[in-house]
């Protein structure tokens, strides 16, 4: 999906005439400051552009303890961010949600289809 379709689409969501996309993700902004550290965006960066086969390679690529990026992986996968795929011995971390809604208003509702239940701001 194209930047100005999935900005259109998101409108009509805050506007009530559809659902967000299911795989974007609403947070407010305190959370979104939480989850979104900068070794947490260079994980997600990475996912995307690399399709590590495993989060022990995802840390080599990062150059980081795996300890660490797996604390990462846990908090994004609360978050429904990231998804981990087992597959043998190994866990492959998949990102589930590509869009990101901020809304910069307190109490707005946005629709979510995933949970049948509204996002509030």
């Amino acid at each position: 999906m194209k930047a100005k379709e999935t900005i259109d689409l998101v409108n009509k969501a805050v506007l009530g005439e559809t659902e967000i996309p299911y795989d974007a993700i609403v947070l407010d902004t305190k959370l979104m400051i939480e989850v979104f550290t900068k070794k947490r965006l260079e994980i997600i960066e990475m996912i995307n552009k690399i399709k590590p086969k495993s989060i022990q390679e995802l840390a080599t690529i990062l150059q980081r303890k795996k300890q660490a990026v797996d604390r990462d992986i846990k908090i994004l996968e609360r978050f429904d961010i990231i998804e981990l795929k087992k597959e043998g011995r190994n866990v492959i971390p998949i990102i589930k949600r590509k869009i990101l809604v901020l809304p910069l208003v307190k109490g707005l509702e946005i629709s979510n289809p995933e949970k049948k239940e509204y996002a509030v701001a």
